[in-house]
């Protein structure tokens, strides 16, 4: 719940909510240290109270893959493109004016780039729109809402994200997965999303064409390497997460199954 903003209805549910969470719940769990001390307050989570459980990936799926990246590419009649990238809902959370106003700028300075918008949603019209009132139309790839995201970021060349805030971002994991140098927002992603050195935040008071040349940074190329490890060393193994939250389970089974020994003694 961090980074989200608590207005409308959230503005009225999320208070009663977090006092039913902590009262009723027998562990507290976040995915983040900012959402565990959104959620159960700084002195719990300091005190070691809430136990973060990252959102974890399938490390493998997202590995770099040379051949993957080749088939891709051919796929989407990339080959011979500088592809930037973007995975997301079609809301205005993600920012996709801005982001197809960075793309122009990078185009304008690089007539190779081409934009790959993976995604679906409420705002389709307008980011179609969007995309005409640029004048990128003919640059841009869209792929619709797709299962095989894990391909189509080995596709890529840079994955950019102006979100305008996030729980977490946990697609910005995934572009570190892939080996994707990954730009994203300063104020509305939290810092834990730093997981390799892939990564970098400007911030959205910035000009669309300041996002632009640090994108075309990238745009002769970089040696794609894996970053299975240091996914794993961050936490972000499901592998690994399955087992601890497997682990919380059977602990409270066997606490619950204790205390109904003692109530039947009783």
């Amino acid at each position: 719940m961090a980074y989200v903003p608590k207005v409308g209805k959230m503005k009225y549910l999320t208070p009663p909510a977090k006092v039913l969470c902590k009262l009723f719940a027998t562990h507290w769990l976040a995915c983040s240290d900012d959402a565990a001390i959104d959620m159960f307050g700084k002195k719990a989570f300091e005190k070691g109270k809430v136990i973060v459980l990252p959102n974890a990936i399938q490390v493998e799926k997202y590995d770099f893959n040379i051949a993957k990246r080749a088939e891709q590419r051919k796929l989407w009649n990339l080959e011979d493109y500088f592809v930037v990238g973007i995975v997301g809902r079609f809301h205005d959370q993600k920012n996709y004016q801005f982001m197809i106003r960075i793309f122009k700028c990078v185009a304008e300075k690089y007539s190779k780039a081409r934009l790959m918008i993976v995604g679906g949603g409420e705002q389709e019209k307008e980011v179609h729109s969007w995309v005409k009132e640029y004048g990128v139309e003919d640059k841009t790839v869209f792929t619709g809402i797709r299962t095989d995201v894990p391909d189509l970021l080995q596709a890529m060349d840079v994955f950019v994200l102006p979100t305008k805030y996030e729980g977490f971002g946990n697609v910005l994991v995934e572009a570190q997965a892939a080996g994707l140098h990954t730009i994203t927002s300063l104020e509305g992603v939290p810092k834990s999303t730093k997981v390799t050195d892939l990564i970098e935040y400007i911030s959205l008071n910035e000009d669309p064409s300041v996002w632009a040349d640090e994108v075309l940074k990238y745009k002769d190329g970089y040696k794609r390497t894996s970053q299975k490890e240091a996914i794993k060393a961050a936490g972000f193994d499901v592998n690994e997460q399955v087992k601890t939250l497997e682990n919380l389970y059977i602990e409270a089974a066997k606490k619950w199954e204790n205390q109904k020994v003692i109530c039947r003694r009783l």
